[in-house]
């Protein structure tokens, strides 16, 4: 529920806002779309976020985390709009006493609207996140980008992921661990044509 909200709004902000002819047919010329050349397309996207909590009296109970995520694509961005690709993606959470870390490789497809709007969908798969191994899932990425040089364009973009882990190097009978989360994340490319 709480992603079909998050999807709604974007789309309703994105709709609502008012877009010039000439950003338009400048995202249609740069992000495919329909017409002009298609090329290959290399993107990064970075999401970074703290939590913290604690408890009286001060000191008895605290918890503090650092969120980071990594996504690097790269693919190809055809003429009519359709992407294909592939991802490599990092994690680590950073807590008082150490911090963990992760990965994962992924192949996606997509499509790039003329207004800027673009919607990818990849299938994630060796995932690994601190002792759990094994990891296969989703990722659903719905975003906003616009140009802002000769092929290169900075945007916002709302990542849905979906894993399940079959294996746990500490708890050698877990068969299944299944961890979802959203993220939006802002993002920047390069169009190579």
């Amino acid at each position: 529920m709480k992603l079909f909200l998050a999807l709604s709004l974007l789309v309703f902000l994105i709709l609502n806002s008012e877009i010039s002819l000439a950003q338009s047919t400048r995202s249609q010329q740069s992000h495919g779309g329909g017409s002009g050349k298609g090329g290959g397309l290399f993107d990064f996207a970075i999401y970074y976020g703290q939590s913290e909590g604690s408890s009286d009296p001060v000191n008895y109970m605290q918890s503090k985390s650092n969120e980071t995520y990594y996504d690097m694509k790269l693919g190809y961005l055809f003429a009519m709009g359709m992407y294909l690709g592939a991802e490599y993606s990092t994690r680590n959470s950073g807590y008082i006493n150490g911090s963990t870390n992760g990965n994962a490789a992924a192949a996606g497809v997509g499509y790039f609207f003329q207004n800027g709007i673009n919607l990818r969908g990849f299938y994630r798969f060796n995932e690994s996140f601190n002792d759990f191994r094994n990891g296969t899932g989703a990722q659903l990425d719905a975003g906003f980008s616009e140009m802002f040089a000769t092929n290169f364009y900075l945007g916002i973009n709302l990542s849905y992921r979906k894993t399940s882990y079959s294996k746990r190097d500490s708890d050698p009978a877990l068969t299944n661990y299944t961890f979802d989360s959203t993220y939006p994340m802002l993002t920047f490319g390069f169009l190579i044509n």
